[in-house]
C-alpha cells in the first residue's frame, strides 16, 4: 500500500515544501508512490489528491464504475494508457508540465480501463474523482495483476 497523508484542515494549500516532502516518502515507499489527500474522509462528495509517481511504480490497469476521474500534471511527464476488455492497448494520452504540445488535463468520463505510466524520475499529479470513496466501484484487471499488490 502506497503512503497516505491524510488532510485534517478545512483549507489546505500545497507549498513546494509538501511536494517536496511527497517526493521523499514515495521514493522510500515501497510501491514507489505516495500521496495527500486534499478531502478530509472517504465519505466526502469530491475526491482530489495531490500524487507523487515514481518511474519504477506499477499501477495496476483499473476502472471506476459510474465515476469520472480526472488527472492534471504538476510536474513532469506521464502516459495514461487505455485498454479494452482483453488488455489491448486501445488509445493513450501524454499529459507534460513541460512541452506545450501535450495537453496538461485529461479527464476520464466512462468506466475504461487505464493505468499511468512516469515517463519520468517521477511526476506529480493533481488527480480529482468523485466519492465517496467505495472499494467495490474500482475494478482490477486480471490480465495487469502479475502478481503485483494493488
Amino acid at each position: 500500500m502506497s503512503t497516505v497523508i491524510q488532510n485534517t484542515k478545512d483549507i489546505i494549500s500545497i507549498k513546494n515544501v509538501d511536494l517536496d516532502k511527497l517526493k521523499a516518502l514515495a521514493k522510500k515507499d515501497p510501491d514507489k508512490r505516495a500521496r495527500i489527500c486534499l478531502h478530509k474522509d472517504y465519505d466526502a462528495l469530491v475526491h482530489e489528491m495531490i500524487i507523487v509517481f515514481y518511474k519504477d511504480s506499477y499501477i495496476i490497469p483499473h476502472r471506476h464504475i459510474n465515476k469520472s476521474e480526472s488527472y492534471h500534471i504538476i510536474e513532469g511527464e506521464l502516459k495514461i494508457v487505455f485498454f479494452d476488455d482483453n488488455g489491448t492497448e486501445t488509445d493513450s494520452v501524454i499529459l507534460s508540465s513541460k512541452r506545450h504540445q501535450y495537453p496538461h488535463l485529461c479527464r476520464i468520463s466512462n468506466n475504461s480501463w487505464h493505468t499511468v505510466v512516469p515517463l519520468e524520475e517521477y511526476v506529480i499529479l493533481h488527480e480529482v474523482t468523485n466519492g465517496p470513496f467505495k472499494k467495490i466501484e474500482t475494478e482490477y484487471a486480471d490480465w495487469g495483476m502479475d502478481g503485483v499488490s494493488k
